[in-house]
């Protein structure tokens, strides 16, 4: 936890961890053991209080704001126990192709990998098409039985999921105003928490479910042949592979090499988010194609 963070609504910043010594270590020890056997949580450790974050645009725009949660120090201290617990699995089942929030990953990955798609494809006189998709408030948009379902999916013990749900389950938020009011409580009953430090892994296991019910209806994405021997001229085995989608926790580009795969791909996206509750907000998807060199550039089709 980083210090100089805003507090939760417990009021307790993570700097009292930090300097509270073995006794107050041994208290929250024992605070997370007996919430873990008995599988109840003070509604403290569990609820939010959420500021609005500008991002840009016009300001009237609600769907300009991202809401951040400001969530309790002692409650962010049993999420990371349960995301450090989750990481073994989760790396085991995530795709190579997401790369947000993951041991030894990055956006760099993303970036060197989108760069050499465009460089081998303009090598090999290929055109190139690609959609980068936001997704409308995708944290909160998560449908959180379908999140349990997937969760036990994929192997994760039923002891473990009751207790992550305990961060969930009843869960209510308060507003706080620029003036520093709050709103009366409401309840929040779907999506993961912005600002949780298990909130992204969670995100990327529901986004991978997706990948699972599009994988059978794709059309073909962007082979890539390498070899890792470095001897160039030299006979050796080599690998292809295919890149399809190039994913950073919620953000998502889909690359082919033709118009129509790409709205195949699109299609196939839509209705599986749709089908996990999830909404591709088409006013900020973008569309990029790179013609192959020394060709004109056609007028591109309607994409939806």
């Amino acid at each position: 936890m980083k210090n100089n963070n805003a507090a939760g609504p417990d009021g307790i910043p993570a700097e009292v961890l930090k300097k509270g010594g073995p006794d107050l270590l041994k208290h929250i020890h024992a605070l997370l053991l007996k919430i873990w056997e008995e599988e109840e949580i003070p509604a403290q450790l569990r609820d939010a209080l959420i500021v609005s974050i500008f991002k840009k645009g016009d300001r009237a725009d609600c769907g300009n704001y991202c809401g951040i949660s400001l969530l309790s120090t002692i409650g962010k201290a049993l999420a990371r126990v349960l995301a450090n617990r989750l990481t073994p699995l989760s790396e085991s089942i995530l795709p190579e192709s997401q790369s947000g929030f993951r041991p030894n990953r990055g956006t760099t990955d993303m970036i060197f990998t989108t760069r050499q798609l465009q460089e081998k494809c303009r090598e090999q006189n290929q055109p190139l098409y690609m959609a980068f998709i936001d997704l409308t408030k995708a944290f909160d948009s998560v449908s959180r039985q379908a999140l349990w379902l997937v969760m036990a999916k994929i192997g994760c013990p039923e002891k473990y999921v009751r207790v992550l749900r305990l961060l969930h389950d009843n869960m209510s938020a308060t507003v706080l105003s620029g003036s520093g009011d709050e709103t009366e409580p409401f309840r929040v009953d779907t999506g993961v928490k912005q600002g949780c430090v298990i909130a992204p892994t969670l995100f990327s296991i529901f986004v991978a479910a997706i990948l699972h019910l599009t994988s059978k209806h794709l059309p073909q994405g962007v082979n890539i042949m390498y070899r890792t021997d470095s001897q160039r001229r030299a006979k050796g085995q080599t690998t292809t592979i295919s890149i399809m989608e190039l994913q950073y926790a919620d953000d998502n580009a889909l690359v082919t090499l033709s118009e129509e795969d790409l709205q195949g791909i699109l299609s196939a996206f839509a209705k599986a988010y749709k089908q996990l509750g999830l909404a591709i907000n088409i006013k900020k998807t973008q569309i990029l194609h790179q013609p192959p060199p020394n060709s004109s550039t056609p007028t591109p089709k309607h994409l939806h």
